[in-house]
């Protein structure tokens, strides 16, 4: 069984920092922490509208533009194998 996670950290200048990582039985994967640049404020504003509590939460994932404006760590696999 496995499962997935994202940390989303917003700061106060218009980017956050996010980490996603994966797990499926024994093995796992952590994604780069990066700083990315957010959509404008109305975005976060048309997500909070949205009927639906996965529509709502794939909104916030998707709030990001463009690439990396940094990387902060390096990702890894976790895998014993």
């Amino acid at each position: 069984m496995g499962w997935d996670a994202t940390q989303i950290h917003i700061l106060g200048d218009g980017t956050a920092y996010v980490y996603e990582s994966y797990t499926l039985d024994v093995s796992c994967y952590n994604e780069p922490v990066v700083r990315k640049k957010l959509r404008a404020a109305g975005y976060f504003i048309d997500c909070s509208k949205k009927p639906d509590p996965l529509q709502r939460f794939e909104c916030v994932r998707n709030a990001f533009i463009g690439d990396p404006l940094e990387t902060c760590t390096e990702g890894f696999d976790c895998s014993p194998f």
